[in-house]
């Protein structure tokens, strides 16, 4: 049962993050009013003229959206840690992937996205503290 609490928290979390930085991204690069979000060249445009801020708050909430989620899945579960990397991480992963190929992003946001989340989902398996022999019972 904890290993199923920790994964759903950590999706919960790492979904949160995603939309958090998101929202900060938007506030650092708004949409111009009446935009047309199923105008594929204006998303672009509207991408290409994102300020480097606002790209590197997204890339920065995607890394700690995998991280904190499999951080906190591990913390509160107690199944092997790479099992939250591959099944958290997997799933930022994927979304941010998916997002990448709707979306034209600049080549250095398509390029570290993907590897940083990889990265965050190792490092917060590497961080977590161990569950404790009692805690296997």
């Amino acid at each position: 049962m904890r290993n199923l609490l920790g994964a759903v928290v950590g999706v919960a979390v790492a979904l949160g993050t995603i939309l958090l930085f998101d929202c900060i991204s938007h506030q650092l690069h708004p949409v111009p009013e009446g935009f047309d979000i199923d105008d594929s060249a204006a998303l672009a445009a509207h991408i290409g003229a994102a300020p480097i801020e606002a790209l590197i708050v997204l890339v920065s909430g995607w890394f700690i959206a995998a991280f904190d989620g499999v951080f906190l899945a591990c913390l509160i579960g107690r199944a092997k840690r790479y099992l939250f990397a591959i099944s958290i991480g997997g799933l930022v992963l994927v979304a941010t992937v998916s997002n990448l190929i709707l979306i034209p992003h600049p080549v250095w946001v398509t390029a570290a996205g993907p590897l940083l989340i990889i990265l965050a989902a190792w490092l917060a398996t590497l961080v977590a503290p161990k569950p404790r022999p009692a805690d296997h019972a």
